[in-house]
């Protein structure tokens, strides 16, 4: 008997704060892959603020190169000042969740419950980081 193995998903979230106005933006949450990847984009950058990035591009420029990694922005509040939250699904193979359960998990010592296959073509396609 062959026994299915299920793609498991996971969601990320990042903040991106700024003006709409300003010539820089900061992000919150990154993994050192992404900021690698963000600092080559937007190479005049300081690099550490303090839990985050500050990147020297528009929030507008710095929120269309996350969606080139696979985010997607979920909310956003404030007025002068906004901060927006993005949200990327990571595809996590069922075999390896049995020895990398989610942080959530890890905190709460339960076990993830199992989900179904999700077909989207969004949730399949694996973001590629751009790195010019």
């Amino acid at each position: 008997m062959v026994e299915s193995v299920f793609i498991m998903s996971e969601q990320y979230y990042i903040a991106v704060k700024a003006s709409l106005h300003s010539t820089d933006s900061s992000v919150f949450g990154l993994d050192p892959v992404e900021i690698a990847a963000l600092l080559k984009r937007f190479p005049n950058s300081q690099s550490p603020i303090f839990n985050g990035i500050l990147l020297k591009g528009s929030p507008i420029q710095v929120i269309n190169a996350l969606s080139e990694l696979g985010y997607k922005v979920v909310c956003s509040s404030g007025e002068s000042e906004i901060v927006w939250t993005l949200r990327r699904d990571i595809l996590i193979p069922e075999f390896s969740r049995k020895s990398h359960r989610s942080e959530s998990a890890r905190v709460a010592n339960t076990e993830v419950e199992k989900k179904p296959l999700r077909t989207s073509k969004s949730m399949l396609a694996t973001p590629t980081i751009k790195l010019n």
